[in-house]
Parts: C-alpha cells; structure tokens; sequence
C-alpha cells in the first residue's frame, strides 16, 4: 500500500498537513496582497493550508512605506500596529524584489464603504489616545462612532490602494483591463508577475474555484477566517452596521469613485447604497 493511500487514516490536521505534501506548488511565489479588510485572510488559510510547504507571502503595503509610516504617526493616536505592518511590509519588498521568477499576486477588493467600516472597526484602538479603555469604547454611542469615523478616519484606501501600492511595485494598472462581471474575476499577465483579481462579495460562490485555476490546484477550498463580527468589539460593529447614519455626501464620494464603478455594476453599487441609507 502507499504512503498516500494511508494518508485519510491519519486524524484531523495532520492528514490535512500530509495531504499537502503531494500537491502540486505553483511556479513562483504566491502573494496575496491587497487593501486590509477585503477578506484576503480566509485565502491565505486556505493556501496555506492546502500548499504547507510553497512560498506564500501576504500584505498590505509595500510601496510609499516611508511617507506612509510618518502619516500614520501624524493622524493617529496609537499606530503601533498599523507602523507594524509598515515595517514587515519594508522586508517583504526587498525580498520579492530580489526575486527572478514571476510572482503569482493574488488582491480582493469590496465594497468600499463596507471596507472602511470595517477597516475602521479593526483599527479602533488607533483612534483614540493610548490609555482608552475597551470599555470606554465600547460605551459610545453609534453616534459618536459615526462622528469619529466620517471626520477622523482616511477612507481613501479603496481609491488609492492600486495606484499607490499595486501598480508601483508590479508595473500593473487595473484600471486599463476590464473587470469580468460574468466570471466574476480579472486576470492579467504583467512583466513581473501575474495578478488575479476577486471581489469579496463571490468568495464563497467562485473564489475557490478561480484561485485554483489562477495557480493550477486541484481539490482546493476555501475555509472563513478573521471576521469582524466574531471579534472583541463584535456586537458594537454590527449595531454601528444597523444604525449609522451615513451621510450622503460620502456615499456619492465613495461609490462615484473609479473604484466602484471599475468593479461593480451600477445595480450592484445601487443595492451597497441602499443598505446604508436610513429613513
């Protein structure tokens, strides 16, 4: 009998770290790298689970780090962990840069307004001085969180991220190839590497499937990981979701930007609309 016969007699994660040894990896390093919040961490399981022993990289920025890293610590509180991901994203750059094969790049977008909040919720802490306690945070009232959030937060990620983070690092601009609506997904072949594009929203309906054809996997499937609503502030954020108050003005500013219209259907962007507009 062979090894890989024996391979579903073997428990639980081991089987699943066993099993891993026989897939095929892809040619070149795989980096899942996008704006935060768009679920990029239920792919980055996935992979790794699937693949345990290729080269899987993740971030969120790589590009601009210095002006970045002086930003932060100009317009928030307390940016530990955000100057944090500033700086692994300083040693994964050079490391990719020294790199002679194509990369496999991999980046989810969202709905941006959605992305925000939720970006927003992840960094809360940063948004007030060192000292707050979770319990004085969580004693706002969604009024004072919306406040904070529409006056205090950058929301410019979902507008800038690809210029300011993609395209300068794999010579790719997204804007000059059309989104698939119908295969929900956007590849293109660059110089450096190749990028596929997936939108959160499909996910759990094609994200699978187009990530194992993006990187030639077989019985690949995706597992959910790192929701908002599962997390400290949980019941916070979905009452902030319920009841915030939006204004119109950011509505216009987010969902008439480049990004949405590039992304999402007038009808689809209608319906993001109309989920954070109240009576």
């Amino acid at each position: 009998m062979s090894i890989s016969s024996k391979i579903p007699q073997i428990p639980g994660k081991v089987a699943q770290w066993v099993r891993g040894a026989f897939h095929k990896a892809p040619s070149g390093p795989v980096l899942i790298y996008q704006m935060g919040k768009v679920g990029s961490k239920t792919v980055l399981a996935s992979l790794r689970a699937h693949l345990p022993f290729a080269e899987i990289h993740h971030a969120h920025l790589l590009n601009h780090l210095d002006e970045l890293e002086l930003a932060l610590a100009s317009e928030m509180s307390n940016p530990r962990s955000s100057i944090s991901e500033v700086r692994k994203g300083r040693r994964l750059r050079e490391q990719l840069l020294q790199r002679s094969k194509p990369w496999n790049v991999i980046t989810l977008v969202r709905d941006p307004v959605a992305r925000n909040i939720s970006a927003f919720f992840h960094n809360l802490t940063e948004m007030f001085p060192p000292g707050t306690s979770q319990e004085e945070i969580a004693a706002m009232g969604v009024g004072e969180l919306c406040e904070t959030f529409l006056n205090s937060y950058s929301h410019e990620a979902p507008i800038s991220w690809f210029q300011n983070q993609l395209e300068p690092l794999t010579g790719i601009d997204v804007s000059c190839t059309p989104f698939d609506h119908d295969e929900k997904c956007m590849v293109v072949e660059g110089d450096r590497c190749r990028l596929l594009v997936l939108r959160m929203e499909d996910l759990n309906e094609v994200g699978a499937g187009r990530t194992a054809q993006f990187l030639g996997l077989e019985n690949f499937r995706f597992t959910n990981a790192n929701e908002a609503s599962n997390k400290i502030y949980g019941e916070i954020y979905k009452n902030f979701v319920r009841n915030a108050q939006i204004t119109d003005d950011y509505l216009d500013r987010m969902y008439g930007s480049w990004f949405a219209r590039h992304f999402y259907r007038p009808e689809e962007i209608a319906a993001f609309r109309s989920r954070w507009t109240r009576p």
